[in-house]
């Protein structure tokens, strides 16, 4: 009986610890999962966690390029609460902050080329906000950059007023300190290692317009982040100090719709930024079938020149290219396939120069409102395209839109919170695109919502004035409604004021062994980062489970001391 007492408690304690080694290693593949680029670089590994943190490796580099390796992600307030990445390195000033709720990641996909990058989708929700985020990262080899997409779904019922950001914790070329740069004309901002124009930078290119950038201390990042204002435009550019850098949006999701925001997240070691792309029409309506044309321009904000190997336009569905009709960069036909123009060079472009192309379309015969979108490829230096612009209307797109007021009455509501107002307009067109337009008095871009008219002719929209113009949220604003298609005012202008939110400056966070931030600190003694694993590798592309070895160690070593109890026991 003794024996056998002592035999079933040992069959007991291995049976427990054999099911806490299978329950430690399915808790690392479900939390701890990641999807990783790997590629001969000079981005020799792109990893994306499932809470939508990131990393990056440079060649060259023992390290990576944010502190931790993960000091890096995607951050989005919504209705008032931040949701972030559950675990940020020396990431605690970006609080409080509420973890994204996994929902999937996909594998690695397409083989590394300008036309196939690879590519890693992850998919999180905003706890139960109805808000969802889908975040593509893709890159090509040989280039110095990879782009990120974050698009936004909302599946609840009324619109939702969000911040979006991308930010990081800076550690360029092995270090934890550094400069920063701004680039006025692109909003692009960047940590540098020094302060002259080849110094090497890591900086977030925006792709979608109205970013707001910010560089700064570390912690004035997290805590930017944190206090869920958006970023301010500034740049401590001339200050040797810990940094951290990043961009934000301020945007309005409608009920069942979406938004999307975009960025190249650039490393280059001689401070080569991405090429921008510009495009206009030479006529902004046009009647059916008829001509109109279009100018790309592709500028380089670099101090060297650059070559591109083409440029590239995607006409609209129903626009045609009018043969020889190029001008400017190039006289030369492009070719054609569908709807995409491409120009093949080389065409250099100077340095803090640019250059110019022309060309005459014929535009559709469908009555309608049309959008282009330009472009180029200049090898290992990515080229920003200029995104859907360069609007022509065709026709009147159905019936005419009214030019005289008709919406009767704004309604603004801000007796119980500060910082916003309820816009409503009534007697506006069914079923056709509308924008509200707030302008603040302080000045400064104004705010757009779009809005639908409902079949009883009305539209309304609560605007966060934090989100929309920084600050306080206080102060005096004016609004009026119009159409979307043609931007014809159709409704008085109504004048509002809205109270002022009082928002407590966080506490920097410091990091460990460091002290407490004081007013424009110089944070010192961070503990150095273990080196993030670099892989050379020929163009291969993986997933991988980064907390699974550190869990399975911890695994075995439970095992082993639990044979040494069984020797043990077996000896009494």
């Amino acid at each position: 009986m003794r024996f056998y007492l002592r035999a079933n408690r040992r069959s007991r304690v291995t049976v427990g610890i054999t099911a806490v080694i299978v329950a430690m290693l399915s808790l690392a593949t479900i939390a701890l999962a990641t999807q990783q680029i790997l590629s001969a670089g000079p981005l020799t590994r792109v990893l994306v966690t499932d809470q939508l943190n990131c990393a990056v490796s440079h060649t060259g580099d023992s390290s990576g390029e944010f502190y931790g390796d993960t000091a890096c992600g995607t951050f989005v307030t919504v209705g008032g609460v931040l949701f972030g990445p559950s675990s940020v390195p020396a990431g605690g000033g970006a609080s409080p902050r509420t973890a994204w709720t996994q929902v999937s990641q996909s594998a690695v996909t397409g083989s590394g080329t300008a036309l196939d990058p690879y590519r890693i989708v992850t998919v999180a929700d905003a706890g139960t906000t109805g808000i969802r985020v889908t975040e593509t990262d893709s890159y090509t080899v040989g280039q110095e950059a990879y782009r990120t997409d974050v698009a936004l779904s909302n599946s609840g019922g009324a619109g939702q007023n969000v911040i979006v950001y991308r930010a990081a914790d800076c550690y360029l070329q092995n270090s934890d300190s550094g400069y920063g740069r701004v680039d006025a004309a692109t909003h692009a901002v960047a940590c540098t290692t020094g302060t002259t124009p080849t110094s090497r930078i890591e900086q977030w290119f925006p792709l979608t317009p109205g970013s707001h950038y910010y560089q700064a201390g570390y912690y004035e990042v997290w805590a930017r982040i944190g206090s869920q204002l958006p970023f301010p435009d500034t740049c401590r550019c001339s200050e040797l100090i810990d940094n951290g850098a990043g961009l934000s949006w301020s945007l309005s999701v409608p009920a069942g719709g979406g938004a999307t925001v975009s960025h190249f997240t650039t490393f280059s070691p001689l401070g080569i930024a991405p090429l921008s792309t510009t495009k206009t029409a030479d006529a902004a309506t046009a009647s059916p079938g008829s001509g109109d044309g279009y100018t790309i321009t592709v500028s380089n904000p670099n101090g060297t020149a650059a070559t591109l190997n083409s440029i590239t336009d995607t006409l609209p569905a129903g626009f045609t290219y009018v043969t020889g009709s190029s001008s400017g960069t190039t006289t030369a036909n492009p070719a054609v396939s569908s709807q995409t123009l491409t120009w093949s060079g080389p065409f250099t472009v100077p340095a803090s120069g640019n250059v110019t192309l022309h060309f005459g379309v014929t535009v559709s015969t469908v009555a309608g409102v049309y959008q282009n979108n330009a472009g180029g490829d200049a090898g290992n230096v990515p080229v920003a395209p200029s995104g859907p612009t360069a609007q022509i209307t065709v026709g009147t797109g159905g019936a005419p839109p009214p030019t005289t007021t008709q919406a009767s009455a704004f309604l603004v509501a801000n007796s119980t919170s500060c910082g916003q107002v309820t816009l409503t307009a009534t007697g506006v067109t069914a079923a056709l695109l509308h924008q509200f337009v707030v302008t603040s008095s302080a000045g400064g871009t104004p705010y757009v919502v779009n809005a639908t008219a409902d079949s009883s002719q009305r539209i309304t929209a609560t605007i966060d004035l934090r989100s929309a113009f920084g600050g306080s949220g206080g102060g005096t604003f004016s609004a009026f409604v119009r159409m979307a298609s043609n931007q014809v005012t159709v409704s008085n202008t109504v004048t509002f004021s809205a109270a002022a939110c009082v928002v407590a400056t966080p506490t920097p966070t410091p990091r460990a062994a460091s002290p407490t931030p004081a007013a424009t600190p110089v944070v010192t003694s961070k503990p150095t980062p273990t080196p993030a694993p670099i892989a050379q590798l020929p163009s291969t592309a993986t997933g991988d489970d980064s907390g699974l070895p550190l869990l399975a160690l911890a695994a075995i070593s439970i095992a082993i001391a639990a044979f040494g109890w069984r020797k043990r026991d077996s000896r009494t």
